[in-house]
């Protein structure tokens, strides 16, 4: 019996296929969520020259891109999203996901900050946009970011709600990426609620195993 119930639950599982390059960029997020979540799935990672093939066959020509038992969801947010919600990474409703949410999205817009200044080609003016984002963006935007999450940290020890979330997965990569790609550190002298969130989720059993033997890759 107890096989049978095991053989059961293998074939009512969802099959997960992501694809995207083969570096972490837009699909790490989602990676970590997964890892967290315990989920089995196939990491598809193409190789650059391979993308013109493939775009013309993917919806809205972006990746990455999430096959569901063979049905194709986009958009690396709403990606993690409905990997967070489906397998116990979200709010218990619709209104604490809402709040959620928020924080995601503003994280985003640290992200898009950044973007911004890595993709101008203009040396001089990126050298200026980057020590005005050095020195006064991500202070402002950071200092917002923690004093939204202090009152639940202070409590519960997360960004929202009294379990880990998406939310503080990617409030984690945040801090990350602003560390290695723009050396800016986050400690516990200056964002403390940023940088123990960033240590409990970074000491997630499954998330550390994932960061420790995933693909070595440049960005």
């Amino acid at each position: 019996t107890d096989r049978a119930c095991a053989s059961f639950k293998r074939s009512v599982m969802p099959s997960y296929k992501l694809t995207y390059f083969d570096i972490r960029g837009k699909a790490e997020f989602i990676r970590i969520i997964l890892a967290q979540a315990g989920v089995e799935y196939e990491d598809i990672r193409i190789r650059q020259d391979k993308w013109a093939e493939l775009k013309p066959k993917v919806p809205f020509s972006h990746i990455p891109v999430l096959s569901v038992d063979g049905t194709e969801v986009c958009g690396s947010i709403n990606i993690a999203r409905f990997i967070a919600e489906r397998h116990g990474l979200a709010g218990d409703n619709d209104l604490q996901n809402a709040e959620i949410g928020s924080i995601i999205d503003f994280a985003v817009d640290i992200g898009k900050c950044c973007e911004k200044v890595m993709k101008e080609t203009d040396e001089a003016k990126k050298k200026a946009d980057g020590a005005e984002l050095s020195e006064k963006t991500l202070p402002n935007m950071l200092k917002t970011l923690e004093n939204f999450v202090r009152s639940n940290f202070t409590t519960n020890g997360f960004a929202y709600g009294s379990k880990l979330t998406w939310a503080d997965i990617g409030v984690y990569l945040l801090v990350d990426n602003l560390s290695e790609y723009f050396e800016f550190k986050i400690s516990a002298d200056t964002f403390p609620c940023l940088a123990k969130l960033h240590s409990t989720v970074a000491n997630q059993p499954n998330i550390k195993k994932w960061i420790e033997c995933r693909p070595k890759t440049v960005f």
